[in-house]
């Protein structure tokens, strides 16, 4: 008798540790969610990274994400302009988001 109290002990203490441990955990396929980028913000991001490849400017060197410098023009162009203290310039691109999901610089000034 004392071998099955002794065994129904350890699948007791089993069972409870595995509810524990999935009411604590969540499923172990799950995964923080992060928060998704507006397009205007992919759109800052486009410019960036597209100034750096056209001019050598490093991205790092643009001032953060402003929702001020990127106006939505029509049929998915987009207006974007992003300052550069380390040059004392603000950048502007017009940027096409294509149907493909990609971002195309159709022109880019410097403003000052």
């Amino acid at each position: 008798m004392k071998y099955i109290s002794r065994n129904f002990k350890i699948l007791l203490f089993l069972f409870v540790l595995l509810i524990v441990s999935l009411s604590c955990g969540g499923s172990p396929n799950s995964s923080p969610t992060r928060p998704t980028s507006t397009t205007e913000e992919n759109a800052w991001t486009a410019c960036t990274l597209l100034i750096e490849q056209q001019l050598k400017i490093s991205f790092l060197d643009a001032q953060d994400y402003n929702p001020s410098g990127v106006t939505p023009l029509d049929n998915d162009h987009y207006q974007v302009a992003v300052y550069y203290a380390k040059y004392s310039d603000t950048y502007q691109c017009f940027l096409l988001h294509d149907s493909d999901g990609d971002w195309n610089l159709l022109e880019l000034k410097i403003l000052q």
